[in-house]
């Protein structure tokens, strides 16, 4: 009896002690995930920011790659530190210890300066990697006097000859009539005249012109003009206007 009364005591201690124990062991355990959770949440922000920082250093040296060129006018060049005045904004450029600078002149050729012989009011041609949003490392220049002349753009009119003013031909074009001055300084070619003046062209007489475009695409000036008599040119004799013959003539027009 008495061993059962002592088997009986001992289990309920057991069974009193073990609540506090499994509640110990609860807290134990949330403790180490939440210490567990800390430690990822470290670690993934450890990596996030290398793998950022591993990015922009890649940026960095691929726009360090990248050649960027500006032109412009040199505004002043202090320090080895031009300012450009481009057609949109004033530019930097440092002038790197190693640059190639390039002295262009015209009719004259071109030959190495340095960057002491750079001065205000050239025109200069910068390329280099940038440094800074406005900033680049000139590692290349080339330097001209003036700023170079836009090519001219040109276009080809051809048409039969309408009107004849003096200087002024009146040719029509796609159904609209075209003024053209063709004065003393326009190469003027008509089929079959040795030295053509404008009194040589004729109504209805075959026309083709070079000309050359303003800024807006507006007819400036004529250059050329090419023209083949017409029926009732006293020139025309044989000449007389045929397909191949504007054919001809457009190519020829063409080619100068």
């Amino acid at each position: 009896m008495k061993k059962i009364v002592l088997i009986v005591l001992i289990v309920l201690i057991v069974l009193i002690a073990t609540p506090p124990l499994l509640a110990q062991e609860a807290t134990d355990s949330a403790v180490s995930e939440n210490e567990v959770k800390e430690k990822i949440k470290e670690r993934l922000e450890e990596v996030v920011e290398k793998g950022l920082d591993k990015v922009k250093g890649i940026i960095d040296q691929e726009k360090k790659a990248t050649i960027y060129g500006w032109s412009g006018t040199v505004e002043s060049i202090k320090d080895e530190l031009l300012q450009i005045k481009t057609q949109i904004d004033l530019k930097e450029a440092k002038i790197a210890t190693e640059a190639d600078i390039l002295k262009v002149n015209s009719g004259k050729g071109k030959k190495d300066i340095k960057a002491e012989d750079i001065s205000p009011d050239q025109f200069v041609i910068v390329m280099g990697p940038k440094e800074a949003d406005n900033l680049i490392l000139a590692k290349r220049i080339i330097v001209l006097d003036e700023a170079p002349k836009p090519a001219v753009k040109r276009e080809l009119v051809s048409g039969k000859v309408k009107e004849i003013d003096e200087t002024k031909v009146i040719i029509q074009k796609n159904g609209d009539n075209l003024t053209l001055a063709i004065d003393k300084e326009v190469d003027l070619t008509i089929s079959g005249i040795k030295s053509p003046t404008v009194d040589d062209i004729q109504i209805d007489d075959y026309l083709t012109a070079i000309v050359t475009l303003d800024k807006t695409g507006q007819m400036n000036t004529v250059k050329s003009v090419l023209v083949i008599p017409g029926a009732t040119n006293p020139q025309a004799k044989e000449n007389e206007v045929t397909e191949e013959e504007i054919e001809s003539a457009t190519e020829a027009a063409e080619e100068e």
